[in-house]
């Protein structure tokens, strides 16, 4: 599994979903603190994806560097 490939791909869905985000709640019509929520949350949501994959990257590099040992 190439995690730049799932870097690369988590950077291309955040260029994607905030904006389409703020048109999708400007369409119907929720008020601004109901789209900072949402906002929020998602950006909590795709920070946490990327710390995953930071640490199953980390993970992978412990054992490479053991198995070379």
């Amino acid at each position: 599994m190439s995690y730049t490939w799932l870097k690369i791909l988590w950077a291309f869905l955040n260029l994607l979903a905030f904006p389409s985000l703020f048109l999708w709640t400007s369409q119907i019509d929720l008020s601004i603190r109901m789209t900072l929520v949402l906002a929020t949350a998602l950006f909590i949501v795709s920070n946490l994806c990327l710390v995953a994959i930071l640490y199953l990257q980390y993970k992978k590099g412990d054992k490479a560097q053991v198995e070379e040992k």
